[in-house]
């Protein structure tokens, strides 16, 4: 019995992968622009109202879909 030929395989760099430094920089740039808007929306509302108290509100009602999702 004879085994099967090996293919011969060349080890590319990720970096080459076209599909991967797309699905990287897309992934990037939509953390990044998150941020930028849990940075912004606060600041938005606060110049909008001048209350301390609508901002605070606006935040915590950001986050209670987290809290509903853990019950």
């Amino acid at each position: 019995m004879t085994s099967p030929p090996m293919a011969s395989t060349v080890k590319q760099s990720i970096w080459q992968n076209r599909n991967f430094v797309i699905l990287l920089s897309t992934g990037f740039l939509l953390s990044f622009g998150s941020r930028v808007y849990e940075l912004a929306l606060p600041l938005i509302i606060y110049e909008l109202t001048q209350s301390s108290v609508a901002m605070g509100t606006m935040r915590a009602l950001q986050f209670l879909p987290v809290f509903c999702s853990a019950w």
